[in-house]
C-alpha cells in the first residue's frame, strides 16, 4: 500500500477506539500476500486463478494475482482494467510503485476471489468481457 494509506491505517491500529478492527484489516492484508503466489505460480489456462489484492484510483482497477519473484510485491502480474476501458483490460506486469505514485490505493475490504469471478462481477456490472 502506498505510505499515505499506510500512515492512516497506522494511527488507526496505534489509538482509535476501533484499534482491534484496523489490526485485523492489517492481519488480513499480511494474510493475502502470504499466501500469494509468487510469479509464474499459478497456470492462466486454469479455470480459476486466484487473485489475492485489489487496488483502485477513479475509474481504474489493478486486481494483483502473483508477486514477484522473492516474495516482494514491488513488481506484480495482475489484472488491469483502467479508465473503465474494457479494451484496455489486460493482464500483465504491473510496478506497484508506479500505481501507488499517482494515487492508486489499496481495498481493506476485497475478499481473495477466483478471477473469473472478478471478470463476471465486471461484465455483469458493465456488460464487459
Amino acid at each position: 500500500m502506498g505510505r499515505p494509506q499506510w500512515v492512516v491505517l497506522q494511527s488507526l491500529m496505534d489509538g482509535s477506539e476501533e484499534s482491534g478492527f484496523f489490526k485485523e484489516i492489517a492481519a488480513h492484508l499480511r494474510r493475502s500476500v502470504e499466501a500469494m503466489p509468487t510469479a509464474g505460480g499459478q497456470r492462466l489456462d486454469e479455470e480459476a486463478p486466484m487473485v489475492y489484492l485489489h487496488y483502485f484510483l477513479g475509474a481504474s482497477d489493478v486486481w494483483v494475482l502473483e508477486k514477484a519473484e522473492g516474495g516482494g510485491v514491488e513488481q506484480v502480474f495482475a489484472f488491469s482494467l483502467l479508465n473503465g476501458d474494457h479494451q484496455m483490460a489486460e493482464l500483465g506486469y504491473v510496478d506497484l510503485s508506479e500505481l501507488l505514485l499517482v494515487g492508486f490505493e489499496l481495498d481493506f475490504h476485497f475478499e481473495p476471489k477466483p478471477l473469473s469471478e472478478v471478470r463476471e462481477s465486471l461484465r455483469k456490472r458493465f456488460g464487459l468481457f
